[in-house]
């Protein structure tokens, strides 16, 4: 890529050097680690238990040995013990311009994150390097299919989509077929979704006859997030479904919404390996640790995200642990230039959606990947669980969109995945059809996954139990 193609939202910042970015995340987090330790009960508390002081922060590393974690739990805690909002937000209650609340679907609960106003700037003006690296101008028209309440998600692409000018279309409420009709009637520029659900668009698309490129000849891009997708065979299929680049964007409430973009070059080189999502290092500093160790990883190695919020003094969030596990990529790994660091694309999993089978740690986003690389199927489920001898079983239901070739075909497509399946983590998995309608979709974070053991182990328990004792 020349240089004269790439968009740039800050020339000095996305130019700098990667000494400069550091230098510059040093003494952010150095003022907001001294705001949090003077002006914030939570954490003078949190800071004077682990016996450290802001003068002792005066490097990078210093940070990194010195400064406890905090995490989900660390925050419901603090709102149970101070309700409503938590001891974190007693000194600034008065500059509360929003609230919001995570989405819970990790089914540990869900806490509340206050923005005061310049926070809120900040949390939406992120969204300009999205649209700018993507091509996207002010007056272009978006539509997106998240829902608008106290969750972060939907509010965050609301109020940045009015900050930068967009003529927005939230269809959230209507189904597919009416959704398709909107979209033939506004013609949009910009499409924001998840993976699956574009997918089941081009099946509805296809269903009611329309070809996606033709129908829709104004997408400058399409915009993901929340799932992995099918990697670099599935995003190129859709790109030249729609007739546009696939790109990618990673956030989280804690952190303020989304701070990790794909760039003007996609998700994928042209010869298949994954790009990088680029963090916003002047706004949040990014670690990704070994889960087991707490130390940072390599390139190319994966790891739990860390987040700290570098300008949300009000309410701060300071070496947040988010769960999310991650591929780490250094600055330098794209050839668009720009001095940050980031995480391969296509990477994110949860760390507690983690299924332990036969002893063998198992991501769903890498079944993912082996079952959304074959463009015929529409949905899956999986199920672990145990037989009569107490074995772990794993199936999965795989659903193929109408068409997708006869009998034999589909059986060797199954046949496919399951060889896929067993390469990437080892474990034998049965695939069987499953038919079709049968599964449920997902408009918003999918939870594709049951794990029966539990019950297993207590029928077995009862079956012993009733067993004679002379048996």
């Amino acid at each position: 890529m020349r240089p004269a193609e790439r968009r740039f939202v800050n020339p000095r910042l996305e130019r700098a050097s990667r000494e400069e970015i550091d230098a510059i995340q040093l003494a952010r987090l150095h003022r907001i680690v001294t705001v949090a330790y003077h002006r914030n009960r939570f954490y003078r508390a949190l800071y004077d238990k682990a016996g450290v002081t802001p003068d002792q922060i005066r490097t990078l590393d210093d940070f990194r040995k010195r400064i406890p974690f905090i995490d989900k739990s660390t925050f419901l805690k603090d709102q149970e013990d101070c309700p409503p909002l938590g001891a974190r937000a007693e000194a600034n209650q008065d500059r509360i311009a929003a609230i919001v609340q995570t989405s819970g679907t990790s089914g540990v609960g869900q806490e509340y994150h206050c923005l005061a106003e310049a926070d809120a700037e900040l949390w939406v003006t992120s969204f300009f390097y999205e649209c700018r690296w993507a091509g996207i101008e002010p007056g272009d028209r978006v539509v997106r299919f998240t829902r608008i309440g106290m969750e972060a998600g939907g509010l965050w692409h609301k109020a940045a989509g009015e900050r930068y000018g967009l003529t927005q279309f939230a269809l959230q409420p209507y189904d597919t077929p009416t959704r398709l009709k909107i979209m033939q009637r506004v013609s949009p520029n910009l499409i924001m979704t998840q993976p699956s659900y574009l997918t089941r668009l081009v099946f509805a698309c296809e269903e009611a006859g329309i070809v996606p490129r033709e129908a829709f000849p104004q997408v400058k891009a399409i915009m993901l997030a929340g799932e992995a997708h099918g990697g670099a065979e599935w995003v190129r299929h859709m790109e030249a479904t729609w007739g546009a680049p696939i790109m990618e964007w990673f956030g989280s409430t804690q952190a303020g919404g989304s701070h990790m973009f794909s760039c003007e070059g996609g998700l994928y080189f042209d010869d298949g390996r994954p790009r990088m999502l680029h963090n916003l290092d002047h706004r949040i500093y990014f670690e990704a640790l070994d889960v087991e160790t707490g130390e940072p990883v390599g390139p190319g190695e994966y790891g739990e995200a860390l987040l700290t919020n570098l300008f949300n003094e009000n309410f701060p969030v300071i070496r947040f642990r988010s769960r999310d596990r991650v591929r780490f990529l250094p600055a330098g790994y794209c050839d668009c230039g720009r001095p940050f660091h980031g995480i391969e694309s296509g990477s994110v999993s949860r760390v507690d959606d983690m299924i332990k089978i036969r002893g063998q740690n198992v991501w769903p986003s890498a079944i993912d990947a082996a079952v959304f690389q074959h463009l015929q199927v529409e949905e899956y489920q999986g199920r672990v669980w145990l037989d009569e001898t107490g074995r772990e079983r794993v199936d999965l239901r795989v659903e193929f969109r109408s068409g997708a070739g006869g009998k034999a075909e589909r059986g060797a497509m199954l046949d496919a995945i399951a060889s896929a399946i067993k390469a990437r983590t080892d474990i034998s998995m049965v695939c069987q059809e499953a038919e079709a309608g049968s599964l449920p979709r997902f408009d918003q974070k999918s939870r594709r996954w049951k794990d029966e053991r539990r019950e297993g182990r207590a029928g077995l328990a009862g079956q012993r139990e009733d067993r004679p004792l002379h048996a």
